[in-house]
């Protein structure tokens, strides 16, 4: 059972932190999390979730992380949600190497040190857990600089910009961003 089991504990400017797998409880905070990343003026393709979807998401979450299909990780502070990070693989379930990485931090704390701190976690758990992931795979939309410069310092290459592929919702369009990380598997 990974439902709450707890992976690290740390401090980042003096404050202490837990990263964990998520519980169904955890929906409001999740909830609260994507909403006000939706709100940041730091464009995002991604929309508003209601109460209703977000216990949806986080239910077939639990489901795809005890099945042993996917990792997510949520970063803690104070009792209380601030981050969430996603490993899923992609492709054929039998046959793919490669897993989409996504990673999330409440504005209110965001900094470069607790991003890759919350990064290491995350390769940890995809080296244990899904030991045939070779390849983590990052995408991003061109105005995001903070989640660039944290996969750039984690060591992910930029493979491809794939020009205007990412719509918003008032119709504009940014270029997606496309980096790669080669895993060591010993």
């Amino acid at each position: 059972m990974k439902a709450g089991e707890k992976i690290e504990k740390f401090e980042n400017e003096d404050e202490k932190f837990i990263v964990r797998y998520p519980e169904m409880n955890d929906w409001k905070d999740l909830l609260e999390l994507n909403n006000s990343l939706v709100e940041e003026e730091n464009r995002l393709p991604i929309k508003k979730r209601s109460e209703e979807a977000e216990v949806d998401f986080l239910s077939n979450k639990l489901e795809e992380i005890e099945k042993g299909k996917e990792i997510y990780l949520v970063l803690e502070k104070r009792g209380k949600v601030k981050g969430g990070a996603n490993l899923s693989p992609r492709g054929l379930e039998s046959a793919s190497r490669a897993a989409d990485v996504e990673i999330r931090i409440k504005k209110d704390i965001r900094d470069k040190e607790l991003g890759l701190k919350f990064l290491k976690c995350l390769e940890k758990e995809s080296k244990e857990n899904l030991n045939e992931i070779k390849v983590l795979i990052a995408q991003l939309p061109e105005s995001n600089d903070f989640s660039r410069s944290l996969f750039e310092d984690f060591g992910f290459e930029l493979e491809l910009i794939a020009e205007d592929s990412f719509k918003f919702e008032d119709g504009s369009y940014q270029d997606n961003i496309i980096y790669s990380k080669q895993l060591d598997l010993e």
